[in-house]
């Protein structure tokens, strides 16, 4: 399901390079209408969420059985005279979500808190490794590097649409190989991917008895490297890799942290980085090469497997008991 997040991410940005072309919505005159569009998305968006009924899980354990019950027919299509044989259908078909525990009840705990800092590391190399500032600047990236001008423009377009393409084998690669392994393998990709475009800016501002051509070619094959390793590992799997990392019940405090620490990372990204472009040329992808080396050097001897996880138990070397037994059952997690 988080591939398909990712995918849908993927399609929103193809959309919008597609507006943002010169000959659509991309022209002096009509940037103002471009801009005021993802105002109008989420307009459209919050207008139809008011017709949207709160989760059956949520109703029911406020009590409000009468709306837990539209709440099932309208989200699985079951229908049935008596609401109580409903409620117990749904029961049997869904299983019961733990009540999720506080913010200061997870941070409480010192295997709960390294677990949600972990999630959080792997949220922050999802866009620290440079992923939103690409899709931001990729012309201005690629202009930098005299790449073929007729292209540049269309390059935005092609990359989402190959981003969209390029994560549908993630959700077999993720089961087969396991989180761990492809984010790390895909995350070490990103890096040596980050220097390569850091290098070859730098060589094709500044050397040019080789030819701008060569350098120009050699940053649009880092750049292809770079999207198929994020849209194969990094990019889908840190949707969710997060909120395996803890118990059920403190799945909502531990994806929580990990967006905030997402949107941080997308705001420092795309707002220091065009500036450090334009000011030290590719030596501002080390913005990018700095962090993501850290977070790869701490995750390869921190972030555990969490492909064999089952209703919120991870078996790892140290463990220790968590939640209640006899309602929730016995959840695991390491402590470092």
């Amino acid at each position: 399901l988080s591939c398909g997040m990712h995918i849908a991410v993927c399609i929103g940005a193809m959309l919008a390079a597609i507006l943002s072309l010169d000959f659509v919505l991309g022209t002096s005159s009509l940037w103002g209408v471009l801009l005021s569009l993802p105002g109008v998305f989420a307009g459209i968006q919050m207008i139809i969420a008011t017709f949207l009924p709160d989760t059956p899980n949520h109703l029911l354990v406020e009590g409000n059985r009468k709306q837990a019950v539209s709440s099932i027919k309208f989200y699985y299509g079951m229908n049935d005279a008596w609401d109580e044989s409903l409620i117990s259908k749904y029961r049997e078909l869904v299983l019961k979500v733990p009540e999720q525990i506080s913010y200061q009840d997870a941070f409480r705990d010192p295997s709960l808190r390294w677990s949600i800092f972990v999630g959080m590391i792997v949220s922050g190399s999802q866009v620290f490794c440079g992923s939103m500032a690409t899709i931001s600047y990729s012309t201005s990236m690629f202009n930098s590097v005299s790449f073929v001008s007729p292209l540049v423009p269309f390059l935005p377009t092609i990359g989402a649409a190959l981003s969209v393409i390029l994560t549908l084998p993630a959700i077999c690669l993720v089961e087969k190989y396991g989180r761990r392994v492809l984010f790390i393998s895909s995350l070490l990709i990103l890096v040596l991917c980050d220097y390569f475009l850091a290098i070859f800016t730098v060589l094709s501002q500044n050397v040019e008895f080789v030819g701008l051509s060569l350098w120009s070619v050699l940053f649009g094959v880092a750049f292809f490297f770079y999207g198929l390793a994020y849209n194969l590992g990094v990019g889908p799997t840190a949707f969710f890799i997060p909120g395996e990392l803890v118990p059920s019940q403190v799945v909502s405090v531990a994806l929580g942290a990990a967006v905030a620490t997402n949107w941080f990372g997308s705001l420092v990204t795309t707002f220091l980085f065009y500036p450090l472009n334009l000011a030290i040329g590719g030596w501002s992808y080390l913005l990018f090469a700095i962090p993501s080396t850290i977070f790869l050097i701490f995750l390869w001897n921190f972030l555990p497997e969490t492909k064999h996880k089952d209703k919120g138990a991870i078996e790892w070397e140290s463990l220790v008991d968590f939640g209640k037994p006899d309602q929730y059952g016995t959840f695991m997690i390491r402590q470092f």
